[in-house]
């Protein structure tokens, strides 16, 4: 839920906050991403170079 100021804009400090929570995120979940033996790569479809790929790009990638 976004927070409102009193003429109804988003608050301009919940908003700056906002891409370092997704890049945090990114982040977290490349690192995890790279954790995973192969079995578990199998289960969601990757491969190990496709995980290597993916983990190794910069959290302010997409």
């Amino acid at each position: 839920m976004m927070t409102l100021s009193a003429d109804g804009a988003p608050a301009p400090r919940r908003l700056l906050f906002f891409p370092w929570r997704r890049y945090l995120l990114r982040y977290r979940t490349r690192q995890s991403l790279l954790l995973l033996d192969d079995a578990q790569l199998a289960d969601i479809g990757l491969t190990r170079a496709q995980a290597r790929r993916e983990g190794r790009k910069a959290f302010w990638l997409e």
